[in-house]
């Protein structure tokens, strides 16, 4: 019966896979981590999300990033370590929307997106951290999926 489910739902369930393996190798490098990706930078992107919501002008401060500041604040209260989940969810998020983009696109493989995706250099030296560029990419490719829906 196993065997029967995934070769009817092949690209289904080797995207679920894909994407599980990808939860275990980021989880990994979290844990293997010495310190967030982006040093300063993102200590100030979780300060400003952390202060947000006692200091109401924060969530409009360009250097803060208001998308992200916004969105973050409820996660920052729990902690810089509430916030790196946040972007690791972001991009397995990402990563999800490209392989529906991809089917929806009718690519024959389109659960290979998840790891082009989830392994480039940039997104494994950026997930780990407090930085902007994870849910700003969920936010581009939700756009596009929409876009081509």
């Amino acid at each position: 019966m196993v065997s029967r489910f995934f070769q009817a739902y092949r690209n289904s369930s080797a995207a679920l896979l894909a994407l599980l393996w990808l939860l275990l190798l980021y989880i990994v490098i979290a844990i293997s981590a010495e310190g967030p990706a982006g040093g300063q930078d993102s200590w100030n992107h979780y300060l400003f999300a952390r202060w947000s919501l006692k200091h109401p002008i924060l969530m409009l401060d360009l250097w803060g990033k208001p998308f992200f500041t916004i969105l973050s604040a409820p996660f920052a209260q729990l902690g810089i370590t509430a916030l790196y989940s946040l972007n690791m969810l972001a991009t397995l998020g990402t990563a999800w929307i490209t392989y529906l983009s991809g089917r929806k696109l009718g690519m024959r493989n389109p659960w290979m997106l998840i790891l082009l995706f989830g392994l480039q250099p940039i997104i494994l030296a950026n997930f780990h951290s407090a930085l902007t560029e994870p849910t700003n990419a969920f936010v581009l490719v939700f756009v596009i999926y929409k876009l081509i829906s």
